[in-house]
């Protein structure tokens, strides 16, 4: 009993597309699988709580905040003749028990009272 060539192409085109057949919907299964996990471990991720942080200097009946003094240093800077649109570095000093605040602004140095 022999098996004819055509027929032994035949059944080979056929397994060959349900093979292929199988193999895309086993990759739609995994597909389908993947995005209903990631959805689940979103969806059991807590949200981030945002904390509300401020920092105040407190000396001898005067206060100020970082910003505060950032920003007053600054203003300085553009009174003694500097440009707003030119700053790209600002480091700020504080000294209390002289009661000024130093900074440096482009490497140009300043002061003004705390």
């Amino acid at each position: 009993m022999a098996i004819k060539k055509e027929t032994l192409k035949k059944e080979a085109k056929t397994l060959a597309a349900d093979t292929k057949a199988a193999a895309a919907e086993a990759a739609a299964t995994a597909k389908t699988a993947v995005k209903e996990t990631v959805k689940k471990a979103a969806a059991k991720k807590p949200a981030a709580k945002k904390i509300e942080e401020k920092v105040f200097i407190q000396f001898d009946q005067k206060e100020a905040t970082p910003a505060l003094l950032i920003e007053r240093a600054k203003e300085a800077w553009i009174a003694a003749g500097g440009k707003k649109s030119e700053i790209k570095s600002v480091a700020v000093y504080l000294k209390p028990e002289e009661g000024m605040v130093y900074y440096v602004i482009n490497d140009s140095a300043g002061s003004f009272a705390f």
